[in-house]
């Protein structure tokens, strides 16, 4: 089993900024050679996605149902509607909502807006 193969084996969050630069560097090589697998494509996007989020690449504004929606370092910060600032809150069990600011991935909110698990107040 090569270094890579190993590398593989953890997760991106668990890597260090060099070791992920090293892994989309040796994945973008080895895609030049031949296709990626499944497996190693998978690990090349979650490898991507995660040094955006390290290096602030995906912090700005997002649209999402009608809200602008800040990130910064891959989670949701706030939101703004036409005339004010709200937070992202979530639907605890006993009926209330708890205030889930800088928690959140923008793909989460997205989900939690759709089953109504999430709303900004």
């Amino acid at each position: 089993m090569d270094k890579l193969e190993k590398t593989m084996y953890t997760m991106p969050k668990g890597l260090t900024n060099s070791g992920l630069y090293w892994a989309i560097d040796e994945l973008e090589k080895l895609m030049k050679r031949r296709d990626l697998t499944q497996r190693e494509s998978n690990f090349l996007k979650a490898c991507k996605d995660e040094f955006a989020n390290r290096t602030g690449e995906n912090d700005r504004w997002h649209r999402v149902y009608g809200y602008s929606v800040y990130v910064e370092r891959g989670k949701v910060l706030h939101a703004t509607d036409d005339y004010e600032t709200t937070y992202p809150y979530h639907k605890n069990r006993r009926g209330g909502w708890d205030n889930v600011t800088g928690e959140l991935t923008l793909s989460a909110i997205r989900a939690g807006i759709r089953r109504g698990t999430i709303d900004f107040k």
